[in-house]
């Protein structure tokens, strides 16, 4: 039986990427210290597949407490202080998650993003707790479970953009473009 694997990894990652990672790494650990458990890097980048001027960099820093508004503001200061380095990334996201996220059981998702798509740049690996998954129905019905919601919102975020998908396109960013490029 065939499982899926993960086709991300670090040596995949662009040289310039990893200049960002390095400094991000560095940041995490010193702002986070003995609060983070894990930083990861998600999705294109992570499988050497981004698209400049298309694909954002998306990182998440898991730690072992609830983030708070600090940690909301820190994102902030962290995206403004090194997007401009990087015009050809769309958008660095960078968020904090609390490491209790994954241990919900409507958290199958997540783990399965997590598992298939992710690089650990520092800290513990949570993944390796995770399921592997084969292809087939039980699969099929974790990544479609909430298909037309997410249409429905697409959709929505298109013909009725709220403040968030407007700054997006001031950034130089198209939500039509956004959504095309991560669900086809």
């Amino acid at each position: 039986m065939n499982i899926i694997t993960n086709q991300s990894s670090l040596a995949k990652v662009a040289p310039k990427y990893l200049e960002l990672l390095h400094e991000l790494q560095t940041r995490v650990k010193k702002d986070f210290g003995a609060d983070l458990r894990a930083y990861y890097l998600l999705s294109s980048v992570g499988r050497g597949e981004n698209l400049p001027g298309v694909s954002d960099m998306d990182t998440v820093i898991i730690l072992r407490r609830a983030p708070n508004d600090e940690d909301e503001l820190w994102e902030k200061a962290i995206q403004e202080k090194f997007e401009p380095k990087y015009p050809t990334l769309t958008l660095l996201d960078i968020s904090c998650i609390h490491d209790k996220e994954f241990d919900d059981p409507n958290a199958e998702r997540l783990r399965f993003i997590f598992k298939t798509d992710s690089v650990l740049v520092c800290g513990e690996d949570i993944t390796a707790s995770f399921s592997s998954y084969p292809p087939g129905v039980q699969l099929a019905k974790l990544l479609n479970a909430n298909y037309r919601k997410t249409l429905e919102d697409v959709r929505k975020d298109i013909l009725e953009p709220d403040e968030e998908d407007r700054n997006w396109n001031a950034r130089g960013g198209q939500v039509r473009r956004f959504y095309a490029y991560v669900w086809v």
